[in-house]
Order: structure tokens, then sequence, then C-alpha cells
């Protein structure tokens, strides 16, 4: 193989070959500069988030064995019925029979509360005026009472219990 290049055309492709190869260092060596900047920022981020973490978890910790007050626990799982037919009927009777006597409940609480309990037990999101429905035949067949009646403004609200008296029944508000 003979080649027909000159002493000086060799020499000056070997130049221009060290000074690419010097550029693409210099390069290079920026990048690693600044990567290893951007590595100790984040390092430092890290750091902070899992001293945030830490934290965090041991409050989260000490929450979970307070006992406060409206704070119930979940519920048990359902059973039986419940589980292989489960009817809004008997998800609204299940959450009315777990409320404290006496205490007032009306259609978007219940709602929300077999949303909350039961994600996965009916096919579509339980919406309050189907609750009031049930609500209402309850009230009907006396198993609960309805201490203030609807209005456009205001839902009705009920109670587990005995009937209240009328002097303290809030239909007249």
């Amino acid at each position: 193989m003979t080649l027909n290049l000159s002493l000086s055309e060799i020499l000056a492709k070997l130049q221009q070959q060290i000074d690419s190869l010097r550029e693409q260092v210099d390069l290079h060596a920026s990048q690693e500069e600044h990567h290893r900047g951007q590595r100790e920022l984040l390092e430092a981020e890290l750091r902070k988030a899992l001293g945030h973490l830490e934290s965090f978890q041991a409050v989260a910790g000490t929450a979970a064995d307070l006992d406060l007050p409206g704070m119930a626990p979940a519920s048990p799982p359902l059973e039986g019925d419940l589980v292989s037919n489960p009817t809004l009927g008997r998800l609204v009777a299940w959450v009315v029979a777990n409320r404290p006597e006496g205490e007032r409940f009306g259609p978007k609480l219940v709602a929300q509360e077999i949303r909350r309990r039961f994600p996965k037990a009916l096919r579509r999101p339980v919406d309050p005026p189907a609750v009031s429905v049930v609500l209402r035949r309850m009230s009907v067949a006396q198993r609960i009472h309805q201490v203030r009646e609807g209005k456009p403004n205001h839902e009705a609200l009920y109670t587990r219990g005995p009937q209240p008296p009328a002097a303290k029944r809030d239909d007249d508000r």
C-alpha cells in the first residue's frame, strides 16, 4: 500500500486530530464538573427529603397511637349477605346501625361513609339522593327517626334510638 501523502500533510492531519481530541477532552471535563455539581445538589436534596420522611414517620406513628374522639377505627369487613349481595339498602342499614345512638346523620354523611368503607362493594359510586330514599323508607318503618325535614337548602337529618320529643325536633327551622 503506497501513500502519496507528503510529510507536511501527515503532520497537519495529526495536528487536526490532536486539536479535536483536546476539544473533546475539555468538553467532557466541563460536563463532568457540571454533573458533579448537579450530583452534589441532588444528594443534598435527597438527605433533606430523607430527614423529612423520618420525621413524618415518627409523627405518624405517634398519631396512630392517639385515641381521638370522632376517629372511629375502620369497621370490620362485610359479612355473609353483604359481601355476596351488596344492595344499597343493606349497606345503608349497616352504616346506620354502626352510627352511635343519638348522633344525627344525613344522606351525604351516609353516602360518604359507604364510599369510604366499601369502595368495591357497588358497581357505581353511591349518591346522596339514592341514600335519602333508603333513609326515608327506614324512617317510615320506624327503624330511624327524622330529626329535621329536608329543604331545598339543607338535607334531612335522622337519628338512631328513641323518638326525639316534638320540642327537640328541628323541623321548624
